[in-house]
């Protein structure tokens, strides 16, 4: 056995070169023996002269060629990276991963496999490590390396922010206005643009239609920057006032829209106006406004009353995705219609519906073009209503004598026939407003109530009870859960609690409090835990000019990640004085506009956890528009446009389009169908499956 002994280089240098050779002289294989760059011709004739001692001394290998060192980590090549783009434009950069050594030298760039964490922002080649910006989000991200290195899988991390910039200009601005902001310039209290819109500190949800950014200041000949800044992204438009077509506001596009949105989602936005004075040359910015956007998207459509001239008061929607709003039942049209109820799922429209004042119930499935679900003639006569989850029943009230109170009765979906409890009792006096909850197990409404002499609507007293549902047509004992007087010294005063609203996790209910709950002014918000405790008025969502302006709180049927939502009527100040809710037929009034406010989840009881609200989009300024009802678009029939089974009414979505269940997994008896696909012997009418007539 050949015995190697460190002594030099040449001597190890020869003693690999001569093992080589004996070993491949073994197997047969000639032998070469190739000199080292470094030896000289004469030196490899002494090599091959020399026999092969027994023992050869061989030298440590070179400190630039270590043989102990081991790798222990890699490392990401470059580190902490910034990359800027425009919106639009992809751009790459190039990563590597080396090996450190326990000796503090590297090796490399080394084999691995590479991933990110915000596809949002970017893709990565997993084998090469390449990465390319989307062109459609900025933020900061990480950049992960995998490597196997002796047997070990060694991981190393790095972040990479992409700075995004995106710059737009209204028609008939020139690009070179850009240069007229060179200048910082200060924020004066008589000339520098005052934001009227969005709210400072308001939350929105990431699909919403872009806001409507306004504010007030400025003549003909002014230039403005509207500027949207978030770490790693900056947005800019710029406009020019040409006169009175100009409204000192700016829709924000909705690729910018949606580039905000997705671009460092949890950060706060910062958007600030400045103006470049033409008169004098100089600029004046804005103070600042901060909203930011839930981690959340709201589907669904808003249903609701839109008031217009006199006392004309016309049901209308605003439709899931589109924020443009329709009259959505053909049959509405020229009825009285009161206050409405939507289903959990959207399928059915219970309301007040009656020509004039008589108040019939009646029912419309939204599935079926809005068709009467049960004829008219005989439909029960009602105020406020409510449908249970099941979609079987409806929960309503009825004035009892002398509009002092009003009796709770449930009626059959189908048939508007009234359903007697078969145990328990409902309230038969004094009782108003009744709500269903989502899980079926309780109705809230309004007990100890007093009405108006003139209308069982106008409530001049009420409490919030809770009635336990405890199964099919069987009530438990109430409950008092609030007293209304208990806020005769609030804010607003009065001892009338009304219309309560469930929160989709059952947690919460939402109420107005007030002197009078017919009338949407005067009005405040309060959440109080459905278990029991105190009222939380949700002083964030009533900021304004007076404490008292909100009321008809109604939750959306969606729990996303941190938020419920909370839409509700306020008179509030909505944007400018060019485009804004002010009435022009009455001077200085407001109209009422719907609203909307986050409510954070997973907070302290006792905190409110409403914030700044957001005005609904599609909805007209120039009338008032009222009692407002979320809920999820009605399940879609066959051959229409869908996205996942839940959206069809026969319950499968294939290729973007509904259609109906193999006949294996026909559609039962009262199930929903969306034209086809019900067992045999039911047939498809209605987008239920019910057994024909006889």
């Amino acid at each position: 056995m050949l015995c190697l002994r460190s002594t030099n280089r040449l001597a190890f240098t020869l003693a690999r070169v001569l093992t080589l050779a004996t070993i491949g002289a073994a197997c047969g294989a000639p032998m070469v023996i190739v000199p080292e760059d470094h030896a000289s011709p004469a030196d490899a004739a002494v090599d091959r002269a020399t026999p092969l001692p027994d023992v050869v001394d061989v030298v440590t290998p070179p400190t630039d060629v270590p043989a102990t060192a081991q790798v222990e980590a890699i490392e990401i090549e470059p580190a902490d990276s910034v990359i800027p783009t425009q919106l639009g434009a992809t751009t790459e950069q190039m990563f590597r991963a080396v090996g450190r050594r326990t000796d503090g030298t590297h090796t490399g760039p080394l084999p691995a496999s590479w991933s990110i964490n915000v596809p949002e922002v970017g893709t990565i080649d997993a084998p090469t490590g390449r990465f390319t910006t989307s062109g459609n989000a900025g933020g900061e991200l990480r950049v992960t390396a995998v490597a196997g290195v002796d047997g070990r899988e060694l991981r190393a991390e790095t972040r990479l922010r992409v700075q995004m910039e995106a710059t737009r200009f209204a028609t008939g601005t020139a690009s070179s206005v850009a240069m007229l902001f060179g200048a910082a310039g200060t924020v004066s209290p008589t000339s520098s643009p005052v934001i009227a819109y969005p709210l400072d500190g308001a939350v929105m949800p990431q699909n919403l239609f872009p806001a409507d950014i306004q504010w007030e200041n400025g003549v003909a000949g002014d230039v403005f920057r509207v500027r949207l800044r978030k770490s790693n992204l900056d947005v800019s438009w710029y406009g020019t006032h040409s006169g009175t077509a100009f409204h000192n506001d700016y829709v924000v596009d909705r690729d910018l829209w949606r580039l905000l949105a997705q671009t460092d989602t949890n950060e706060l936005i910062e958007i600030t106006v400045d103006r470049w004075i033409q008169a004098s040359g100089t600029v004046v910015r804005s103070n600042p406004v901060h909203m930011r956007f839930a981690r959340a998207t709201l589907a669904g459509s808003i249903y609701y009353h839109e008031i217009r001239s006199g006392s004309e008061a016309v049901f209308m929607r605003i439709n899931d995705g589109t924020y443009v709003r329709e009259e959505p039942i053909a049959a509405a049209r020229g009825r009285c219609m009161g206050c409405h109820d939507v289903s959990h799922d959207g399928r059915y429209l219970a309301v007040d519906g009656g020509p004039g004042s008589t108040n019939v119930g009646l029912v419309f499935d939204l599935t079926a073009a809005g068709a009467l679900a049960f004829p008219e003639a005989g439909a029960p006569q009602l105020q406020f209503s409510s449908v249970s989850p099941r979609n079987n029943r409806v929960i309503a009230d009825r004035p009892s004598g002398a509009n002092v109170g009003g009796r709770l009765f449930t009626y059959d979906v189908a048939t508007g026939r009234e359903v007697a409890p078969t145990s328990g009792t409902l309230p038969s006096t004094n009782a108003a407003h009744p709500a269903w909850s989502p899980d079926g197990n309780s109705i809230a409404y309004v007990s100890g109530v007093t009405a108006s002499a003139d209308s069982f609507a106008q409530l001049l007293a009420g409490d919030i009870s809770i009635l336990p549902v405890t199964g099919s047509d069987t009530f438990g004992t109430t409950r008092l859960l609030h007293r209304g007087a208990d806020l005769a010294s609030s804010p607003e005063g009065g001892v009338v609690d009304a219309h309560p609203s469930w929160s989709p996790d059952n947690h919460w209910v939402a109420f107005s409090h007030g002197h009078q709950a017919s009338n949407m002014d005067g009005m405040g918000l309060y959440v109080v835990e459905a278990a029991g405790g105190t009222p939380m008025r949700l002083n964030n969502a009533l900021r304004g000019a007076t404490p008292e302006n909100g009321s008809f709180a109604r939750f959306a049927p969606f729990v996303t990640p941190g938020y419920l939502w909370l839409a509700f009527v306020s008179r509030r100040p909505y944007g400018n004085r060019a485009v804004g809710n002010v009435d022009r037929r009455l001077g200085s009034t407001r109209t009422l506009q719907m609203w909307v406010t986050a409510i954070r989840t997973g907070i302290d009881a006792t905190a409110d956890p409403s914030t700044p609200p957001f005005w609904v989009p599609g909805q007209s300024v120039a009338t008032s528009n009222v009692t407002p009802e979320w809920a999820p678009r009605a399940c879609r029939r066959d051959t229409e446009v869908c996205s996942v089974d839940s959206e069809c009414c026969g319950g499968r979505c294939v290729s973007g389009r509904c259609v109906p269940p193999p006949m294996d997994r026909c559609r039962a008896e009262g199930e929903l169908c969306g034209g086809a696909g019900c067992c045999a012997g039911l047939e498809c009418a209605g987008n239920a499956c019910l057994r024909p007539p006889g």
